[in-house]
């Protein structure tokens, strides 16, 4: 069967791919916040630091990657839909050893600086020079095996294979999980053991990916070698997507690298122990953005300007009916949510306040997001790449004054400058994009849901903020969880049939 044979439908793209990323996402985030728990018991808040930083450098040098996914997954889209077939081979091939040549090196110079790192980066530790030195190590050799991922997984979902791509990560995600904790079970309670078991899964992963993508590429006599001029043909469209993307996730993963430099490094595993919670709200505002993306970008190519509007604002209103409630809810609720997931009293004691202010920068952080698919698609992403920079530059001495106040400051200056760009930078992208109607987009789709969730919080306050069993605190998180999800869909005018009629490819309005 063709690649082309595979093109999902419209309909396949907004209402099934949208599940099948949910399902993908929701499952590594599952396996994730369930292993948690067990690295902080059993290896201790220092040595679940390393882990967490292992996770936080691989986002942040993702920003490295410089569009280059997202210019795949749109160019094997584009070719494959209209037949252009030929050359596809050429280009997968050019990338991956590009990609490959970037692990290497970043690897390589990771773990040559790791006694740099270990005495110089990090603050105050118990664990030992040495101890870091070796777990710095392997974390290089992890992020030098998963580099090339980002690239195959953009692809197969250019391709309209997102069930493969997503039924590998999550085979991957519950070997890397489950295996590292059978292994603390088991008697080898060490870091060391961890960070070379999932570098080994990331391996294979990677590996196994690539196989899977090169066989869902369309046939063609021209066999794939590395061709330079392959990237000549796609250097405009790498130019604006990669000024935005890496902007972005420098932003987003900044205050974290921060945290690790400014923070001991117990404070700063409680700060990270609070990103991982707030990290949670991408497993709901990724797939949004992932399924929404191909659709804008092809009614800006037939420059619909009206139908754009409107599919970005439904993008909107599944930010508000998805992301706003978790925020709001794990937000005022952190304290209980992090007890119930780590059994201990302590790490949710320190981890809520940073996680409550993480919280509400990954909620802004989604309408970024949603405004970045939106400049991607028109072509449009100087004014997105600014306030990204802006806000990034922004951050590096802001963060440094409020880290006297410890992680809480942190967090709560990366938050309020994430809150600034979702609404100052959301409603210039916009004007810029779309023209006229920002005011009511800000007000109307993103405003007046929240407000309303707001207000439903605070009349429930005197039963929120009382002191409640374990028993009682999972259910007043999840009656919150879904109060919240039923204002927003209230608001919004939804029907009983919400998610039919969101869903919905030929409902615009």
């Amino acid at each position: 069967m063709s690649a082309t044979a595979r093109t999902v439908s419209p309909a396949r793209s907004l209402r099934a791919e949208l599940f099948v990323n949910l399902a993908g996402t929701g499952w590594s985030a599952l396996v994730q916040f369930a292993c948690i728990p067990v690295y902080l018991a059993v290896l201790g808040a220092e040595r679940y630091a390393l882990i967490a930083f292992s996770a936080s450098l691989q986002l942040a040098l993702k920003a490295l990657d410089l569009g280059v996914s997202h210019t795949a997954n749109r160019e094997l889209a584009a070719r494959t839909t209209s037949g252009r077939t030929e050359g596809v081979r050429e280009l997968l091939r050019t990338l991956e050893a590009a990609y490959a040549c970037v692990g290497f090196v970043l690897g390589g110079a990771l773990a040559a600086a790791a006694p740099l790192v270990a005495t110089r980066w990090f603050g105050e530790s118990a664990l030992g020079p040495a101890s870091v030195t070796q777990a710095v190590r392997l974390i290089g050799l992890f992020i030098a095996v998963q580099w090339p991922l980002s690239l195959y997984q953009s692809s197969l979902l250019g391709l309209g294979r997102a069930t493969a791509m997503n039924g590998l990560a999550i085979a991957s995600s519950t070997l890397a999980g489950g295996g590292s904790v059978l292994l603390l079970l088991a008697g080898r309670r060490s870091l060391v053991a961890v960070l070379a078991w999932q570098a080994a899964v990331a391996a294979a992963h990677t590996l196994a990916i690539a196989f899977v993508t090169h066989r869902s590429l369309a046939r063609e006599a021209r066999p794939a070698r590395i061709r330079a001029t392959a990237l000549g043909e796609v250097r405009g469209t790498l130019t604006g997507v990669g000024a935005i993307t890496l902007s972005l996730l420098l932003l987003l993963q900044a205050d974290k690298l921060l945290a690790s430099r400014l923070l001991p490094l117990a404070d700063y595993g409680y700060y990270m122990l609070g990103a991982t919670v707030s990290n949670g709200l991408g497993v709901l505002s990724a797939p949004v953005f992932n399924t929404l993306l191909p659709r804008l970008a092809a009614l800006a190519v037939g420059n619909d300007a009206t139908r754009l509007s409107a599919e970005f604002r439904r993008g909107t209103r599944l930010i508000t009916l998805f992301v706003f409630p978790a925020m709001i809810t794990a937000g005022v609720l952190a304290a209980d949510l992090l007890r119930l997931w780590t059994h201990d009293a302590v790490s949710a004691r320190h981890a809520a306040p940073p996680a409550t202010l993480l919280l509400v920068g990954m909620g802004s952080a989604s309408l970024l997001q949603l405004s970045m698919a939106l400049q991607m698609a028109t072509g449009r992403t100087r004014v997105g790449a600014r306030i990204n920079a802006l806000l990034l530059v922004a951050l590096l001495p802001l963060a440094w004054f409020a880290s006297r106040s410890g992680a809480v400051g942190v967090a709560g200056a990366w938050a309020a400058l994430l809150v600034l760009g979702a609404v100052a930078g959301g409603a210039a992208i916009y004007r810029q994009s779309l023209g006229a109607g920002g005011s009511r987009w800000l007000l109307g789709d993103v405003a007046r849901p929240l407000a309303a969730m707001l207000g439903a919080t605070l009349l429930a306050w005197p039963l929120l903020a009382a002191p409640a069993s374990s028993a009682l605190s999972a259910l007043r998180l999840v009656v919150l969880g879904v109060v919240l999800t039923a204002v927003s869909a209230a608001v919004n005018g939804f029907r009983p049939s919400v998610l039919r009629g969101l869903l919905d490819p030929a409902r615009v309005s």
